[in-house]
């Protein structure tokens, strides 16, 4: 198991490891999934035969647990991705308190700047596990049994429709949402690929395949579909097996298909299957929501045009349309002017450099952009990207200086 996961890291983090105690290691583990998962928000809606604490308690939690490990140490990290997450992290708080007050300070406004809050240290203290042998094991396990859970949930719901999600015959599955859930699966199955043996990757890319399209969001199906795309030239898949999975999908995938526009799945009176379903799984346009999302876009784009370089402060597209916008650049532009768009690609930019799994996060994940405007405020997102901004190795930013260079 060592072999697995040090012949993952970076080299400079095996040699030189902040010798994070096995006790904080486990403890930032069990932060790290109960913030991804979000059972402890369902405490703040459902009464739970164990009440959980607030989600910020654990998100304090694993920002403590990375703070003491520095101090341990003795020193906090001073190479380029660090310096470079540090810096990012900055400037999107910096930009927040400006947003705040332009905005006003009133309920929204607050909201969203404590939001930003949390998601730093959320990102901070993934990181921080992410560059620790025993940090990183607790992390990988975190990501994997939070990825085991959304997808006992997600295949449930579609034996038995609307146990989880309100919109009848998608799967929500564990985050009770089905886009955020498809986004997720996605999201946490990338990161955590470099960590998975070779015969566990063509199964578990299966069940994802299965469990993005059990929620019918056509942003996940069709981020997916570049992942699948993808996987061939980046080196993704390893050993001759690789091709009798990728036979497997494609069979299967053509099948259920075929099954569906011949009506036979219909036929059996599969509730999954209704006409809000069958127009998405065909990218139709026809029905309510994306109708709304047109309407969503047309708000923005005349709000930006009104004000393209200052924006409208923190929430602003919330007071524009109660559904805000539903895209992660337009939102931050309506909030923050041109300089908004950059906040994602900024983030995400160190991916480049990283291994093929990380690079196609990177494309999957900007590409979620354009359907997601909660990208930089949900947990299940953050923790894989700082889970993998922890493997970018330091030497791949080399026209940034680390602290201490001449």
């Amino acid at each position: 198991m060592d072999s697995l996961f040090r012949g993952t890291m970076p080299r400079e983090f095996v040699e030189t490891p902040l010798g994070m105690p096995a006790s904080l290691a486990f403890t930032g583990g069990i932060c790290a999934f109960l913030l991804m998962t979000r059972i402890p928000d369902y405490g703040l809606t459902n009464p739970l035969p164990m009440p959980f604490p607030a989600p910020s308690f654990f998100v304090f939690i694993l920002g403590a647990i990375a703070t003491v490990a520095h101090l341990l140490q003795g020193r906090f990290p001073t190479d380029r991705m660090a310096l470079w997450l540090f810096v990012w992290a900055g400037a999107y708080l910096l930009l927040g308190g400006s947003g705040l007050a332009l905005a006003g300070f009133g309920d929204t406004p607050l909201e969203e700047f404590k939001n930003r809050i949390y998601a730093v240290i959320s990102l901070y203290g993934a990181f921080t596990l992410g560059r620790d042998p025993r940090g990183r094991r607790a992390l990988v396990t975190a990501l994997l049994l939070a990825l085991a859970l959304d997808l006992a949930m997600a295949g449930f719901e579609v034996l038995r429709p609307g146990t989880f999600s309100a919109v009848n015959g998608r799967a929500a599955g564990l985050f009770l949402n089905p886009t955020i859930s498809g986004m997720a699966m996605a999201a946490t199955l990338l990161a955590a690929w470099g960590d998975l043996p070779a015969w566990s990757q063509g199964p578990l890319f299966g069940l994802v395949t299965l469990g993005v399209l059990g929620t019918f969001s056509r942003g996940s199906m069709l981020g997916w579909l570049l992942v699948w795309l993808g996987a061939w030239p980046l080196g993704f898949w390893r050993g001759r097996q690789a091709l009798v999975w990728n036979l497997l999908f494609l069979g299967g995938i053509s099948l259920l298909i075929l099954a569906i526009q011949s009506g036979l799945l219909a036929s059996l009176h599969w509730e999954v299957l209704n006409a809000n379903t069958l127009n998405r799984i065909q990218f139709g346009l026809g029905d309510d929501s994306a109708q709304e999302r047109v309407q969503i876009l047309g708000v923005a784009w005349q709000k930006i045009a009104e004000s393209p370089w200052i924006g409208y402060g923190l929430g602003a597209p919330h007071r524009f349309h109660p559904q805000g916008t539903h895209n992660m650049f337009l939102y931050s532009w309506v909030e923050h002017g041109i300089l908004g768009t950059l906040l994602l690609p900024a983030l995400l930019a160190p991916l480049a450099w990283a291994r093929p799994h990380g690079r196609m996060f990177l494309a999957f994940f900007l590409l979620m952009g354009f359907f997601s405007h909660n990208l930089l405020d949900e947990r299940p997102f953050l923790v894989p990207l700082a889970f993998l901004l922890a493997l970018v190795p330091p030497e791949a930013l080399k026209h940034l200086p680390a602290r201490g260079d001449p």
